[in-house]
């Protein structure tokens, strides 16, 4: 194992994680996936043969930190029981129970973790695998399933049964490919198209969770996008968890800074020039329910073509639990901002002479509804009328870490776009393990040319 591992010395970084898609391999990685290995120290380290060191697993404890991964930590325990007989002890991590020899489930306060999960470097973020420190195995994961996939790769792999030991780095790397099959979250068929993605990424007071950081940006690392309109971003997604800081890391800038507005424009910068942006908020006199709603939106112009193209986001009110009569307000309500977005669509392609419009929200509206049909009126549905269309039977919106049901009546994220100046090649509601990890609402995207 070791001499397989070190033929394949290479610097791990995001965008590997994000063009390790080739076709279609088993769901639990082995030694047969072409595992990667890197150690590097320094920036300047390019390629550093790993040291590989066997370990007496009696000698382990297993940590993790977070009632998320009590039960990826139970796993691990629990195959040791059945597969070797060993009996390893589980700790949960704090300052004062750290010991020489561990096996580490998530992000925790440890040192390696820190090193592993650093927002900044993102270097280990979006992989499956695992990391050694000289007696401390970190065990990396996105979310849920690549967690299950390292543990599944570090007893296949890492485990040796007979002597009951591990061999592993004494620092270092050790990661395997993911599949197309487990993305579920295909390729641009051409780099000169735009990929647009629409995602209710979920507030995190609602949901507190390191994992669906990891699983977030895991997913938007593959998804590949130019462009991520994004709803529901609360204060801590910018400053206890870094989404801003970590967007710019893949190469991201956002329209806006302000907190307050929760449905944010990212771009890539090295594709598309700001020429102006902002948010605006909803004209609500002519609606019974008067709850405060906005819109994002920018004007980018494409570097390579010197085209402008308005893009917006948008957030419309939910039901929740209401009366009939509240509902129906609601609807309204819906209804007079989809009016408006639609005007200042135009208003905005003609101030700035774009030559065409996308947008992109949670819109709390399914396909039957008034607001539907007047942002049908002026715009092009992305869902009717993409000439290629992916997984339309399903609904948008679900529970965290459960796939969406069916019923394409229930959809309510949505894409629209101008009726000049776009032609739509690809929409998609992606339903994938990497996609509804993090949020209650899976993303839908579109890939479309410039004409």
């Amino acid at each position: 194992m070791k001499k397989f591992l070190c033929l394949f010395l290479a610097l791990l970084t995001v965008l590997l994680c994000a063009v390790s898609c080739g076709k279609p391999d088993d769901n639990v990685p082995d030694a047969s996936n072409d595992p990667v290995t890197d150690a590097p120290t320094t920036e300047a380290e390019i390629e550093v043969p790993l040291v590989f060191k066997d370990y007496d697993l009696s000698n382990f404890k297993i940590v993790y930190e977070g009632a998320q991964n009590v039960a990826a930590a139970r796993t691990i325990q629990t195959r040791f029981q059945k597969e070797l007989g060993l009996n390893i002890g589980m700790i949960q991590a704090t300052e004062k129970n750290e010991v020489e020899f561990e096996i580490i489930i998530g992000e925790t306060s440890r040192e390696v973790s820190k090193r592993c999960f650093d927002l900044k470097s993102g270097k280990y973020l979006t992989v499956m695998g695992l990391y050694a420190d000289n007696g401390k195995v970190q065990l990396l994961g996105i979310d849920n399933q690549t967690k299950d996939l390292s543990i599944d790769y570090f007893f296949k792999n890492i485990v040796n049964k007979d002597t009951k030991t591990i061999n592993v780095p004494e620092k270092g790397a050790v990661t395997a490919k993911l599949s197309d099959k487990m993305i579920q979250i295909p390729a641009k068929a051409d780099k000169k198209y735009i990929r647009f993605v629409s995602n209710n990424i979920l507030k995190q007071s609602i949901n507190d969770s390191w994992d669906r950081l990891y699983g977030l940006f895991g997913a938007y690392v593959y998804m590949d996008a130019d462009i991520y309109v994004l709803q529901e971003v609360d204060s801590a997604w910018h400053t206890k968890y870094g989404l801003t800081e970590r967007m710019s890391s893949m190469g991201f800038e956002i329209v806006t800074n302000n907190q307050e507005v929760g449905c944010p424009i990212y771009y890539k910068a090295d594709r598309f020039k700001l020429i102006e942006g902002g948010y605006e908020k909803y004209d609500l006199t002519k609606s019974p329910e008067k709850e405060a709603r906005s819109f994002s939106w920018a004007c980018l112009e494409e570097k390579a073509t010197g085209k402008r193209l308005i893009v917006m986001g948008t957030h419309f009110i939910a039901n929740g639990k209401s009366t009939a009569e509240v509902k129906a307000n609601r609807d309204i309500h819906r209804t007079v901002c989809a009016e408006q977005l639609v005007a200042k669509s135009a208003e905005l392609m003609k101030k700035y002479g774009a030559t065409a419009t996308v947008m992109g929200g949670d819109y709390n509206t399914t396909p039957t509804t008034d607001a539907y049909k007047v942002m049908q009126e002026g715009m092009m549905s992305a869902r009717d009328h993409a000439p290629e269309k992916v997984n339309m039977d399903f609904a948008t919106d679900c529970s965290v870490g459960r796939a969406p049901g069916r019923g394409a009546d229930k959809a309510i994220d949505h894409v629209f776009y101008s009726k000049t100046g776009i032609t739509p090649k690809h929409f998609q509601t992606i339903v994938s393990k990497f996609a509804y990890a993090y949020s209650d609402h899976v993303p839908v995207f579109l890939d479309f040319e410039l004409n």
